[in-house]
C-alpha cells in the first residue's frame, strides 16, 4: 500500500509502538510480496482487492507461503465476494478489515472474523 495512504499510516501508528516489523518494498509485484510475507512471517498486510487477486494468481503461489497472516486490511474498493470466499476458504483463521473513507477524512471499518 502506498506510504501516503491512510491504511499504511494508520497501520504504522497502531503496530509500530508494539514492536511490529515493517517491510517496505519498492513497488507491488505479487511474487515479491508473497516472498516477503513468507520470509518475514508477516501477520498483517494492507492491500486492495486487485493486489490480493494477483497474489493468489501468481504462478509461484502456494497456500503455505501466506499462512502466517492473521489480518488483511483491504481498502480502496469493495472486496468481490468470490475473492473473499477464496481467501476465507484457504485461510479460515484470517480476519479481514475493510476500512471505508478518504485518506483525508479517516475511515471506519467492517471486519469479518476468521
Amino acid at each position: 500500500m502506498p506510504m501516503f495512504h491512510l491504511g499504511n499510516i494508520s497501520s504504522w501508528g497502531r503496530l509500530l509502538p508494539h514492536g511490529a516489523l515493517t517491510v517496505i518494498l519498492p513497488g507491488f509485484e505479487p511474487g515479491a510480496v508473497n516472498a516477503a510475507i513468507r520470509n518475514h512471517a508477516l501477520t498483517t498486510i494492507g492491500a486492495v482487492p486487485t493486489m490480493l487477486a494477483f497474489m493468489i494468481q501468481h504462478p509461484h503461489y502456494r497456500p503455505e507461503m501466506l499462512s502466517s497472516r492473521q489480518l488483511i486490511m483491504c481498502g480502496a474498493a469493495p472486496m468481490p465476494p468470490g475473492l473473499l470466499d477464496t481467501w476465507m476458504t484457504t485461510y479460515p483463521h484470517l480476519d479481514f478489515l475493510q476500512p471505508n473513507g478518504m485518506t483525508e477524512g479517516a475511515a471506519t471499518g467492517s471486519r469479518t472474523a476468521g
